[in-house]
């Protein structure tokens, strides 16, 4: 009789721990939960073409680069800010939006020569690139993830057109928006 009781708590203790191991041992094939996380980083000094100015350099904040402004003189002018796209999720992110709302270009002239808002406004080079290839940043592009792109906005005045500024243009260039998902 003895040796039945000793069997069957055998047993039942192996049954409890088979029970226990399923609930508290996560098999070694689970996959870890997606993270999501992408954001802009490392924004750096502008750079400048020509008479441009630059009262104060972009700030970023998630994935917008925040509103600035760049003062353009002659045509060939232009400024260029770079920085960092950051996937630090463990899913790709795509890019499904880019929104760069319309600048408003004005003249510094009192009064105002709309002549030249216009020019500038119609001929703004206004572009965001990959940095190391000059590959112009696009909807569906994939940040893949864990990694990083450094990006460059470029803002100038092309110059290609036939017209010379009479007076120097402020171009305001409202936030930037790059949505992933």
């Amino acid at each position: 009789m003895k040796k039945n009781i000793i069997i069957i708590a055998v047993i039942t203790f192996s049954l409890v721990g088979i029970f226990l191991g399923k609930e508290y041992i996560k098999p070694s094939s689970a996959k870890e939960d997606n993270i999501w996380n992408v954001y802009l980083d490392n924004m750096k000094s502008s750079v400048i073409n020509g008479n441009v100015f630059v009262p104060s350099n972009p700030e970023i904040e998630n994935t917008t680069v925040k509103a600035y402004d760049v003062l353009i003189s002659k045509k060939g002018d232009y400024a260029t800010f770079t920085f960092d796209v950051v996937n630090g999720g463990n899913i790709d992110a795509n890019l499904s939006s880019l929104i760069k709302v319309e600048p408003k270009c004005i003249s510094l002239e009192l009064p105002a020569i709309v002549k030249d808002e216009e020019l500038v406004c119609n001929n703004l080079d206004y572009v965001i690139y990959y940095t190391n290839n000059n590959k112009e940043v696009k909807i569906s592009d994939v940040i893949k993830a864990h990694t990083k792109e450094n990006v460059t906005i470029k803002v100038g005045l092309n110059e290609n057109i036939k017209d010379d500024l009479v007076s120097d243009v402020q171009v305001t260039l409202f936030d930037m928006i790059l949505v992933y998902n």
